[in-house]
């Protein structure tokens, strides 16, 4: 499985849902590059949108620092 999903693969979110992977980092308190690679490890699902930019969603972000493991 891939660890990003094109965009209109993806349910619609509410504004406020989807972080950049600054914000993102800010959040986990870690460096940008650091979320590229929990990304790229399948640690931290993204969504790749039609403009080539990642978004996270807070609610995994969220996960992460709980330490839960959402993937199935």
């Amino acid at each position: 499985m891939r660890p990003w999903c094109i965009a209109r693969d993806y349910p619609v979110a509410m504004p406020g849902d989807l972080l950049t992977s600054t914000e993102a980092a800010k959040l986990l308190g870690v460096d940008r590059s650091t979320v590229v690679r929990y990304i790229r490890q399948g640690k931290l699902p993204a969504i790749k949108l039609p403009s080539g930019h990642t978004r996270i969603r807070r609610d995994d972000v969220e996960r992460l620092i709980r330490g839960e493991d959402g993937r199935s």
